[in-house]
């Protein structure tokens, strides 16, 4: 997939054009942990919502993968920088896939347990939940 993607550098640019749909990120050296990610259009449409704090308006399937890990962040605040009293950090991520869905009523009878030993749904109850599935693994705690 990613030979035929659009990739992007950490602030948004297009560095190569692609031609079937899906865009790449590159790690972010500003963020702690490894983050380089590829997604379809609805995921990235999914993900410009999230950036601009507006609600997601894709009627398709999002997905997304994270074969490296991923930035530690909360599990219940999409917008926390810092873990905070009571919320769910997470500070190890595996490599993952991550779906979001346009109804999620879909994702209501998921656990929301990310040491569940399969998927997750991340940020439950807000218009940025989706679904996170582990490709290797949940990191030991």
């Amino acid at each position: 997939m990613t030979k035929q993607a659009t990739i992007l550098d950490t602030q948004g640019n297009v560095v190569r054009q692609g031609a079937n749909g899906w865009t790449c990120l590159p790690d972010n050296p500003a963020t702690p942990g490894k983050d380089p990610v590829c997604m379809n259009e609805a995921w990235l449409t999914f993900k410009n919502a999230l950036k601009n704090k507006t609600a997601p308006t894709s009627t398709q399937v999002g997905i997304a993968y994270m074969l490296q890990g991923d930035t530690p962040m909360s599990n219940t605040d999409p917008f926390a920088t810092t873990p905070k009293p009571g919320d769910e950090w997470i500070d190890a991520h595996g490599a993952h896939i991550m779906v979001q869905v346009p109804d999620q009523t879909a994702l209501k009878n998921v656990s929301t347990d990310w040491k569940n030993g399969g998927p997750w749904v991340m940020w439950a109850g807000t218009p940025y939940a989706h679904l996170m599935i582990p490709i290797d693994g949940v990191p030991s705690h």
